[in-house]
């Protein structure tokens, strides 16, 4: 539209990339900038040309002489800003006046899809007349030269980009008895030095156009490597081992990282449809586990060039976004099933050169865990209801023994690094953590408890055998672990069992019978009271902390909101309420002086007191008057009743205005000191 607003894309090309990102949208373009023409004196002369302009137009084949000048495929750019976006060709300036011009101008090209080798830019350099005497009476333009440039390398098939020098053709001459301005195939006359070239080159097929081209594609990618690897996998269709294709994949060692980040997306699907594609093989040099290793390298490199340890926004946005799983191969093998078959192999390894791979996968274990997890997902969806519903069937025993063993040797090497690596520690038993609740919507539930179990054993290390920091990075990545799992959106209806529980049953103490009826909730809860004979003050309140925010996310769920339902979540925690009144000697009170170190401090008593509260508030009452008379409890609960009248006291407004009045000036101080004088008994209120 004529009233439209003026509008400027601006292209980076990879030789000047600094912002590294992949390609997220169609792009196939070439830009051409001719520089310059440059001809010796008598035959710029001969040529009549003085105001030179270039028109460049973009052919698809040259298997028939040409008649007159051709009109290109409509795929250049138009830069006067009217009519249509893309035309048939396009022209320079007009340079007044010199025989020897230099060019300033940009054209820009829409490439087909499809490139061949016949593909090729035509370029048309005209005289323009000037003389408005004569202008009547003559042509207004006349052609004193052509020049063609195949947009493909006929030797390589790489596309032509950088500085290029083209022999101009002479313009006025007939070819082939008269009937073509430029023979058939003329494109395999290109080179002037070549004997026998039919074509009539103006200064003797001196190189006289000067010109620079850049292509920015998302379909062809200029490295070396990349080409063949895909070449490799089209000619193949991933159905057979080849030494071809094993060399291709250890030759993208050398891939640029440029040419990674650009083209990302669609090299590791590419990939992942390789993996499960080829046949099984155990010798050293097996595609798949070529494959496996790339994958590796290539996902360190992209996270090494983030700015933080953090995970990479690339990679993350890859899995959610773009990896889709190939459906499963003929033999049943998907991508899930190879990357644990492959992975397990390479961290059972226990020769030294294997070691920085191992250290490799470690650092990027999450990447792997979400594909796989993904990869599963498009499993899942793929069988019928029938199957999705008897999950101990979804997926098959092999696997599951072959994930399990995987799981199992990442995490035995996760507690090596409690002393010379906590932090990686710490994310990869995040990672797990993450992995094994997703895992719960979609595998055997069995299976997994069956993991958690056995991890939340080597995290409960006995504390005689191990450093007093090594105790403290366990113990965080258990209740780390815990906090994860129980934050699962399905966390309670995992914890319901299907039959209807007597009264006896949901107050019953964290015993094993307890703990078979609810795995996850017994878990926690087991692990809290263990926690609270701790001599650490942080580490119990962490793990008393990770009870109260599960609770607090009870009790904030809409889900959840009516009384009935309340009740039968608080009946979950009941065994709780034990847990409490067997370490009232242990809680804080004004009145009690204890050594240091021993009992709770105020912020645990506190936190333990409000569980209890809750817990305490959304009982069913006939639950609780059947706790009451049959579990002959009064005496306790009565105590930690009194507990929480002096913890939880209010003590009016005029001393809460005192204690803001003499408070200290930072804020944090400020809130202690209010809290102190709001219960008066020296707990802070939080």
């Amino acid at each position: 539209q004529s009233d439209a607003t003026p509008r400027r894309e601006v292209l980076e090309f990879f030789s000047s990339r600094v912002l590294r990102s992949p390609f997220l949208s169609y792009v196939n373009l070439a830009y051409i900038y001719p520089l310059s023409l440059s001809l010796s004196g008598k035959f710029a002369s001969a040529s009549k040309g003085r105001n030179i302009c270039v028109q460049i137009a973009l052919l698809d084949s040259d298997a028939v002489g040409m008649t007159e000048l051709p009109e290109g495929l409509p795929n250049v750019y138009q830069r006067d800003g009217k009519g249509d976006v893309l035309g048939t060709s396009a022209s320079s300036a007009i340079l007044y006046h010199t025989r020897t011009p230099t060019f300033y101008d940009e054209f820009k090209i829409q490439l087909p899809l499809v490139l061949t080798r016949r593909h090729h830019l035509f370029f048309t350099l005209f005289h323009v007349s000037v003389d408005s005497s004569k202008r009547e009476k003559r042509k207004l333009d006349t052609a004193i030269g052509y020049a063609f440039l195949p947009l493909l390398d006929p030797a390589t098939g790489r596309r032509i980009t950088g500085e290029i020098q083209l022999p101009v053709a002479a313009a006025g001459l007939h070819y082939e008895g008269g009937a073509y301005i430029l023979p058939t195939n003329y494109l395999d006359h290109a080179n002037p030095d070549k004997s026998g070239n039919p074509i009539k080159w103006l200064d003797h097929g001196k190189h006289a156009l000067k010109l620079r081209a850049e292509q920015a594609s998302s379909v062809y990618s200029q490295d070396d490597q990349l080409r063949h690897f895909f070449a490799q996998c089209e000619n193949e269709g991933h159905t057979t081992r080849s030494l071809e294709m094993g060399q291709c994949l250890r030759s993208l060692q050398l891939l640029s990282t440029d040419a990674l980040f650009a083209y990302q997306p669609v090299l590791f699907n590419q990939l992942f449809e390789l993996l499960p594609s080829c046949k099984k093989d155990s010798a050293p040099d097996d595609i798949s586990r070529q494959t496996t290793l790339y994958l590796l390298h290539a996902v360190n490199i992209i996270q090494s060039q983030g700015k933080s340890s953090d995970e990479s926004p690339l990679l993350v946005s890859y899995v959610h976004f773009v990896f889709k799983a190939p459906p499963p191969t003929a033999t049943g093998r998907t991508v899930h099933v190879e990357l644990a078959t492959q992975l397990l192999a390479l961290v059972e390894q226990t020769d030294e050169g294997s070691t920085v791979l191992i250290q490799s996968l470690l650092k990027h274990l999450w990447f792997f865990l979400r594909v796989m997890l993904k990869s599963m997902v498009c499993y899942a969806l793929e069988q019928s209801e029938t199957d999705r519903m008897f999950r101990g069937n979804l997926f098959e025993k092999k696997y599951q023994d072959e994930l399990r063993r995987l799981l199992e040797n990442v995490f035995k090497r996760m507690l090596l690094m409690a002393r010379t690596d906590p932090n990686l520690m710490r994310a990869i038993n995040i990672n797990i953590s993450r992995f094994l609740t997703d895992a719960l919507g979609i595998m055997d539930r069995g299976f997994i408890f069956n993991v958690i179990h056995s991890f939340i054993q080597l995290l409960t290390a006995p504390a005689n055998h191990v450093r007093s920091s090594e105790s403290t990075v366990l113990t965080v990545c258990k209740f780390n672990m815990l906090h994860i799992l129980t934050h699962y959106e399905h966390y309670l209806p995992l914890n319901f069992p299907l039959a209807t529980e007597s009264k006896d049953q949901l107050f019953a103490l964290l015993r094993p019978a307890y703990m078979q009826r609810h795995f996850l909730s017994g878990l926690l809860m087991a692990q809290v009271k263990t926690m609270l004979t701790h001599n650490d003050k942080n580490l119990r309140h962490f793990a008393i902390s990770t009870f109260r925010d599960l609770l607090r996310k009870h009790d904030m769920d809409p889900r959840y909101n009516d009384t009935a339902r309340r009740a039968r979540v608080a009946a979950l925690y009941f065994p709780f309420v034990h847990v409490v009144l067997e370490h009232l000697d242990l809680l804080y009170s004004p009145d009690v002086k204890r050594p240091d170190g021993e009992g709770f401090d105020p912020d645990e008593t506190r936190d333990l007191l409000v569980c209890f509260l809750y817990i305490i508030k959304n009982t069913d009452r006939s639950v609780l008057s059947h706790w009451w008379n049959v579990q002959g409890v009064s005496v306790l609960f009565l105590e930690a009743i009194v507990h929480c009248l002096q913890v939880f006291r209010y003590v009016g407004r005029d001393q809460l205005v005192t204690a803001m009045a003499v408070a200290p000036s930072t804020s944090s101080a400020a809130k202690r000191a209010l809290e102190e004088q709001y219960g008066q008994s020296g707990v802070p209120l939080g």
